[in-house]
């Protein structure tokens, strides 16, 4: 019997504690490989992965590549509470860089973007609208929702908005194991 798969979403009240729950490295890893990550490519995480995913996402692009988690002030503020993990988290892994979440004057294209739960409310279309500028030609984009039958339907009214921007499923799952989406970005050659 195979274990269960959980979601690479923290649980709602916990914003990158030094105590979280860490999932199987199989399991994650079977997310993640959703995505397609290559060494050199750059990923933008717009919410709070949990540790154990940071160091994945970390490991998939590279030295060469970077991860950049985008955090609203107060999940930055949380952050920088957070002392030892994190420290050691950031200094292992030279890759991994924490921003604000909002207007950059910094160019922040992307091969790939995680979307964490925190971060999905509605209006979506402003947000995948985002993603759509931000996401290179074939980029792809994770939908994360906590796991459980109970969020389908918000599930599929972020899978119909963002089918309308432009964006073609690679792979959907809606269970009480994990509640996720993958897109990929197809622009129009011409």
């Amino acid at each position: 019997m195979t274990s269960t798969v959980r979601s690479i979403e923290l649980p709602e009240e916990v914003v990158l504690s030094e105590t979280m729950p860490s999932i199987e490295p199989t399991q994650l890893r079977f997310l993640l490989r959703k995505l397609s990550l290559r060494r050199g490519q750059t990923v933008v995480v717009i919410g709070c992965p949990e540790f154990n995913a940071l160091r994945n996402l970390a490991d998939c692009v590279g030295d060469i590549g970077k991860v950049l988690v985008l955090l609203t002030d107060e999940q930055l503020q949380a952050r920088h509470g957070l002392s030892s993990q994190l420290q050691q988290l950031c200094t292992e892994y030279g890759q991994i860089i924490f921003g604000k979440l909002g207007p950059s004057a910094e160019l922040q294209q992307a091969d790939a973007m995680i979307i964490m739960s925190d971060r999905l409310t509605p209006p979506y279309e402003p947000l995948l609208d985002q993603a759509w500028r931000r996401l290179v030609s074939g980029g792809r984009i994770m939908l994360v929702l906590p796991e459980g039958e109970a969020h389908t339907d918000k599930l599929y009214q972020l899978i119909e908005v963002a089918c309308r921007l432009g964006f073609v499923s690679r792979y959907r799952r809606c269970c009480n194991k994990h509640t996720a989406w993958v897109g990929v970005k197809y622009s129009n050659k011409g």
